[in-house]
This record gives C-alpha cells, sequence and structure tokens, in this order.
C-alpha cells in the first residue's frame, strides 16, 4: 500500500504590492520636528483615527509615539461619525 503524495516545497513568495503613504502617515512625520505642540489635520477623520494613531498603527509610527484626540464628533454628509484630529509628537521627550 502506498500513502499520499508527499511535496516537499517552500511556498512562493507573495508578490509586494506598492501601498500608497496615506496623508495622515505624512502629516504626522512633518509634527515630529515640532515635539510637544499639538496640529490639526486639516480634513475630517473617523473618531477612530486618534487610537489608530495612539496604537501606532500608521507607517512609520510607534505605539506610544504620538498623543491624538478627536474633538468635535458629528455625523458626516455620508451618515458615518467624523471629527476634527489633533495630535502632538511626545516620542522624543525625555
Amino acid at each position: 500500500m502506498t500513502g499520499p503524495e508527499l511535496i516537499r516545497e517552500d511556498p512562493v513568495p507573495k508578490p509586494r504590492v506598492a501601498r500608497s503613504v496615506s496623508p495622515i502617515a505624512v502629516w504626522l512625520d512633518a509634527i515630529r520636528e515640532h515635539p510637544g505642540e499639538w496640529f490639526r489635520f486639516p480634513d475630517l477623520v473617523a473618531p477612530s483615527t486618534a487610537t489608530n494613531i495612539k496604537r501606532g498603527a500608521y507607517g512609520g509610527v510607534a505605539a506610544g509615539e504620538f498623543e491624538g484626540m478627536c474633538r468635535g464628533i458629528h455625523v458626516g454628509p455620508d451618515g458615518r461619525k467624523v471629527c476634527t484630529l489633533y495630535a502632538r509628537y511626545v516620542g522624543g521627550q525625555s
């Protein structure tokens, strides 16, 4: 009796897809040059954005490196909650 055919092979690498840099990530990178100062993002965002910033969910951002908060949460014209985003860089402070 023969067993099942076993084929030993490493998986083919998944092709890398170039991702665009988010406007928020670019904005956060610019804020790094001004530690401790609060800045307002020019567009309305989802309220979860502030939490994602604090958790380091944006490319090049470490958890705890920035403080973020939303103010003026309301329902936007498309029916989704939006707010004004504020953030400051705290990673470089001692």
